[in-house]
């Protein structure tokens, strides 16, 4: 259970780690402000 929790952990961060990349590459102009802030706040509260 702890090392699914683990890998869960991983791929969520190389989600979040792919998103924000994107993002700074200009590849989802379109992204919204709010949406970005949400997510940030997001992880803040998951650590």
């Amino acid at each position: 259970m702890a090392e699914d929790l683990n890998y869960a952990k991983i791929y969520f961060w190389l989600c979040i780690e792919y998103m924000y990349n994107c993002h700074e590459s200009g590849e989802l102009q379109g992204f919204d402000k709010t949406i970005d802030d949400s997510i940030t706040m997001e992880v803040l509260i998951l650590l």
